[in-house]
């Protein structure tokens, strides 16, 4: 058992590789349902022993966060669940702008150029489930044009780089 948990995201990482690698039909097809999703959410939401961060309370400590969601973190006068029920695990970058990315560079990318896009979908910050919506209302399938990450963009201040 303990080897099957021993670098999880390492294998979870391998396998995404594998699936790069198919024919790129088939690769196209499971990127159009929740299959490649699931797959991405669940290598930036497990530690690397395969440990459950999403909707846990080791999410607290683990994550960059916001400001809004340092000050629910610190709060000592709500329980864990409180928090959680109160903060949102947002990708860095939109999934469905990574698939796109992937989607136009299958015919003339490598494998390794592919899974980079991928590794770079991995990035997660902790933000309120208000900041998720302020976020969505503009960026959630785009990134800012103006070079700016969709933090910056909507005016989100960053609190912590993660652990």
């Amino acid at each position: 058992m303990a080897d099957t948990i021993e670098k999880y995201t390492e294998k979870m990482k391998n396998i995404c590789k594998q699936l790069l690698s198919l024919d790129t039909d088939l690769v196209e097809a499971l990127m159009h349902g929740d299959p490649f999703d699931k797959l991405i959410r669940n290598m930036s939401t497990r530690n690397s022993e395969g440990e459950i961060f999403y909707n846990h309370k080791r999410m607290l400590n683990h994550y960059p966060r916001s400001s809004r969601a340092n000050d629910i973190v610190n709060n000592n006068s709500l329980t864990d669940n409180e928090k959680i029920k109160l903060l949102y695990l947002e990708h860095d970058f939109p999934l469905g702008l990574i698939k796109s990315e992937l989607k136009q560079g299958l015919k003339k990318k490598s494998n390794d150029e592919l899974f980079e896009i991928v590794e770079k979908s991995l990035a997660v910050t902790l933000v309120t489930k208000e900041e998720r919506r302020e976020i969505d209302s503009k960026y959630k399938s785009t990134m800012p044009e103006n070079g700016q990450n969709r933090y910056e963009a909507t005016n989100i201040t960053l609190m912590t780089k993660g652990l």
